[in-house]
């Protein structure tokens, strides 16, 4: 089995996934050539029990970068390293892709955490990363919709369609996090002519080898995920105070009214250094007029111009003729909160949403301690969570409802869904989460399979919002990623070595302190001296030899290493029978005076008689 490593760096933590697919050449010559599964793609697999997760987010780290590995990158690998064999670390590529958290941080900022996380990857772990640009990046939100495009839909490929040789049966996919929110679904070049600039070309191998491309449609709405969102619109809610109304409080924080919040709930929060606390009314009518604000917040449509929400363009096409598929949020606050089991139904949850945020906070806080309030019917909300709830639950219905224009659902919303509806959300198929992370996997392990007769130079990958093409596997073709792992390997060792001598020289150097002035210690110094003078010149030597050894293979030359690697004539042999002759030398009651000279790889001695 081969793996990978791929880490989402969110807005509000990061998750670690484990995926794992089956080596190439054992996997073709165990189906063999007439197998309908040659016409497939890799299976993937991975489990519940290889996700790790960490909070808070990495852009928490902005301005105290020496901790990312101790406190984030140490404990979030500690499943993985469980997971991956210990023999394929070395060649198990690893990715930390930092998604819409990162991208509100000023770009130094992200710079420095960015080069942090790649120099403790390397440095810390033997995962494969042989270099940073793709390794350890902040992708935008176009890569993140694309990523979780292929994801869903090589799902759907293995799980619901079963068509191994049928790519045509793809879903819309909706994500929306923390700070975001992304719409990817298959486009037309010529039918959707002006949406070309968003359309994004992606193409993935069969285990046969023959490519299949897509052309994909994908936009983002940076700010739209559903934290993000609740601070616009509480920021909404403090710019519409009167100047007396800011100053009326006699405490230090401003007090303020949100209709999102239950009535008679509570909540202080910090606001550009300026403390508010928010008194909910839990009118729902007025927090679904906000919600509804926020969607086109910065809108630039022009009448008669038909739009999604923030001048997202609709004219050129229609959501209802597709199947999508919600996840994150779409699927957390819906079944958390009301169990749909994906099914949306806006005449049934609408009602819903509305007994909800205008509930008593001190009859919601009684069934709080009670335990009579869980999430999906199972693990008990916080008070924090039911004070979002209102809100949240109010968003994601306004962005599918408003935003999005989906038709009401009428069906019966208790039953689960079948990937029938126009929208339906959900957190896995068949076991496996819905993610972008699975999406990138699949293009990475796409990219291990060898291309078919005719098609070498259709590589495996996407191409960006700048119309570049990104590879979807390594810069490095396999020879040069072995020479990295080895290379690394000996770094380690290397360090390994030094950080033993050095803790032998110290033990000694201790020692010798103990027995100072002593003729034991005199001699022990002494020894150490000559010890550190030869291990000086093995060092130079041997960084002489990689040298000369680089330089021959750079031309095509072998370098041999006679007698068990030490050439003949090296400088090794002969400074040790230097120092060898010396000290002979002083040892002795009446020392000759022995001046070595050297022909070829041999030691003439020659000895002089000092006469007293």
């Amino acid at each position: 089995m081969k793996y990978a490593v791929i880490i989402d760096a969110g807005s509000s933590g990061s998750r670690a996934f484990v995926y794992s697919w089956p080596d190439v050449l054992s996997y073709k010559s165990n189906l063999g050539p007439d197998s309908v599964l040659n016409n497939a793609l890799l299976p993937i697999e991975t489990s519940k029990d290889w996700v790790n997760r960490i909070q808070p987010g990495i852009s928490s780290f902005q301005g105290d970068t020496r901790s990312i590995w101790k406190k984030h990158l140490k404990p979030l690998l500690k499943n993985a390293l469980k997971i991956v064999p210990k023999d394929q670390i070395s060649e198990t590529p690893i990715y930390f892709l930092a998604t819409a958290g990162l991208r509100l941080l000023p770009k130094e900022d992200q710079t420095q955490i960015l080069s942090q996380v790649c120099r403790y990857l390397q440095r810390k772990t033997n995962f494969l990363v042989p270099e940073c640009s793709s390794h350890v990046t902040m992708i935008d939100g176009e890569t993140e919709g694309l990523y979780g495009w292929l994801g869903l839909n090589y799902l759907v490929h293995y799980s619901i369609a079963k068509k191994w040789d049928s790519f045509e049966d793809t879903y819309g996919f909706l994500d929306m996090g923390g700070a975001s929110a992304q719409l990817a679904f298959l486009a037309d070049r010529e039918t959707h002519k002006d949406l070309a600039a968003s359309i994004h070309d992606i193409r993935v191998r069969t285990a046969a080898g023959n490519p299949v491309d897509w052309n994909v449609y994908v936009t983002t709405w940076l700010g739209h995920g559903a934290n993000q969102a609740h601070n616009r619109l509480r920021k909404q809610i403090i710019g519409a105070l009167t100047p007396e109304e800011l100053k009326s409080s006699e405490s230090d924080s401003v007090v303020a009214v949100d209709p999102c919040l239950p009535v008679g709930a509570t909540d202080i929060t910090t606001i550009d250094e300026q403390e508010y606390t928010f008194y909910g009314s839990g009118d729902f009518a007025s927090c679904e007029a906000l919600t509804t604000a926020l969607l086109n917040e910065n809108s630039h449509c022009t009448e008669g111009h038909a739009c999604l929400f923030e001048s997202v363009s609709s004219n050129d096409f229609s959501l209802e003729g597709q199947k999508f598929v919600g996840v994150s949020e779409y699927w957390y606050t819906l079944q958390d909160l009301f169990s749909t089991n994906g099914k949306f139904d806006y005449a049934h949850l609408e009602p819903k949403v509305r007994e909800l945020c205008s509930g008593d906070w001190a009859n919601i806080q009684s069934s709080l301690e009670r335990g009579e309030l869980l999430k999906g019917g199972d693990t008990p909300f916080n008070e924090h969570e039911i004070k979002q709830a209102c809100f949240k639950s109010a968003w994601v219905l306004t962005v599918l409802r408003k935003g999005l224009n989906f038709a009401l659902n009428t069906e019966n919303p208790s039953l689960h869904h079948n990937f029938q509806d126009t929208f339906q959300s959900a957190i896995d198929i068949d076991g496996t989460e819905i993610s972008w992370t699975l999406g990138r996997a699949v293009l990475y392990a796409s990219s291990q399979i060898p291309p078919s007769s005719g098609t070498e130079h259709l590589d495996v990958g996407y191409s960006d919002s700048n119309s570049q093409f990104i590879n979807g596997g390594e810069m490095f073709n396999s020879k040069e990623l072995k020479i990295m792992t080895l290379t690394k390997s000996y770094t380690h060792a290397g360090y390994l070595s030094a950080y033993f001598m050095l803790f032998t020289l110290i033990m000694i150097l201790i020692f010798c302190l103990k027995v100072r002035h002593t003729k034991a210690a005199i001699s022990v110094g002494n020894k150490i001296k000559r010890w550190c003078q030869i291990l000086y010149r093995k060092f130079r030597t041997y960084t002489e030899q990689r040298k000369h050894r680089n330089t021959a293979d750079s031309i095509g030359y072998g370098y041999s290493y006679p007698h068990a690697g030490i050439p003949l004539n090296n400088t090794i042999v002969n400074d040790s029978l230097e120092e060898l002759a010396q000290s002979r030398a002083r040892s002795t009651s009446r020392p000759p005076t022995r001046t070595p000279s050297r022909v070829g790889s041999r030691i003439n001695i020659k000895s002089t008689v000092v006469e007293p």
